[in-house]
This record gives structure tokens, sequence and C-alpha cells, in this order.
């Protein structure tokens, strides 16, 4: 005799009854839950996703904490580092449309994971004319173990 694969899954989410009147085909919250979908169509897999969480960012080799000065204008990967570019030029507040003036200096940070915290260091502090309304792109490229080269 031949098996028939039955659907047991999910088929979506269904908040507008009550969590006592509940259906088992659907779901009343999902959280950190990611739907698999391409072109348009469920390929019915459901993923747990990690979720965010709070990461200490410590200065490499150390316990001080490094702070992360500006606002970050972008930010590339390239092998096990993620490298953060930030400035602090003047901004205008989109709320009240006043210019807030800050140091004007722009800074490029390097961080790794190491365990549950990231380990960084300041690769460059100073004027590169960084801006908010005119955010850079970047490209990390590793060369070898000795040469990890950003454009």
């Amino acid at each position: 005799m031949r098996e028939q694969a039955q659907y047991t899954g999910v088929k979506g989410m269904n908040q507008d009854m009550s969590i006592s009147k509940y259906s088992p085909e659907f779901t009343f919250k999902n959280y950190n839950v990611a739907i698999t979908a391409k072109d348009g169509s469920s390929l019915f897999t459901i993923t747990n996703t990690k979720g965010n969480r709070q990461v200490n960012i410590l200065k490499e080799g150390t316990t001080t904490p490094l702070e992360i000065k500006g606002v970050v204008i972008n930010y590339t990967v390239v092998d096990d580092y993620i490298v953060l570019f930030t400035t602090t030029r003047a901004t205008t507040n989109i709320i009240t449309g006043t210019e807030v003036p800050m140091d004007g200096i722009d800074r490029i940070y390097r961080l790794k994971y190491q365990g549950k915290e990231l380990q960084g260091i300041t690769l460059f502090t100073g004027n590169l004319n960084f801006a908010m309304d005119a955010l850079i792109e970047s490209i990390g490229i590793f060369e070898s173990e000795s040469i990890t080269k950003v454009y």
C-alpha cells in the first residue's frame, strides 16, 4: 500500500480569535520565525531565528569598553571582521528641522567576535569628508592571512 504524505504544519497566524478558541492549524503569535518563500509561494518551511541581543564591544585585548562614536554610515564584512564607517558631521534633526552640531570627525572601526563579545579597535580618526546625506559604499576583499583590504 502506498503511503500518502500529509501536511500537518502551520497554515498561518490568526490573532482575530481568542487563544482559548485557537485552532492547531494557526499560531497566535510568532517570535523569531522565518517562513521561507520563493517567487511568491511558500515552501512550507518555518525556521526559528536567533533574533537580536545586546553585545558588549571591548577594546581589543582588554576588558575596557570601546565607544563607537558617531552615526554608522556604512559597514562591510570581510573574513572574520566587521568594518564600521562613522561620522560626526553636523546633521539636521528630522523632527525639528534644526541643525545638530557634532565634532566633525570621521572614524573607521574594526570589530571581531570573540566568544560572546565583540573585540574592536579604531583604525582611523580624522577628516575623510564623510557626510550623512552622502552615504558611502564599501567592498571588503580578503587576499591572504596578512592582507585584508577595504575599498
